[in-house]
């Protein structure tokens, strides 16, 4: 498991594989390029994006204040879990309750997108 935590710093990461776990203070977390199957975030404030290549078996973020984007590929279904307590949510991928694959995004204050990877 690759592991990161910050403070007060942006963390940008691209082309990682295998389980990944970010935590991070104040700053933002961009993830791009992701082949990894697990993938748990927690941010406290600023901003997450993530964009994987292949598809995740399990996705994890949590950020008290900010934005959360993620792009996933259309080659399987997911179980789309997203809450919202002040905020805006938005997503293109369907969610299918019986998917072994579960994407769960969750902020405070912010907005959350969830799309499909191009």
């Amino acid at each position: 498991m690759l592991t990161f935590c910050a403070g007060l710093l942006a963390i940008l990461l691209a082309g990682l594989s295998g389980p990944l776990k970010v935590t991070d203070e104040a700053g933002n977390v961009v993830a791009g390029d992701l082949r990894s199957g697990a993938t748990d975030v927690t941010e406290r404030t600023g901003n997450v994006s993530l964009t994987f290549l292949t598809a995740p078996a399990q996705v994890s973020v949590r950020n008290s204040t900010g934005n959360i984007t993620a792009a996933v590929p259309t080659s399987a279904s997911y179980h789309v879990v997203i809450s919202v307590r002040y905020g805006l949510s938005a997503s293109r991928v369907g969610d299918d309750p019986t998917s072994p694959r579960v994407i769960s995004l969750s902020v405070g204050m912010g907005n959350v997108s969830l799309d499909q990877a191009q």
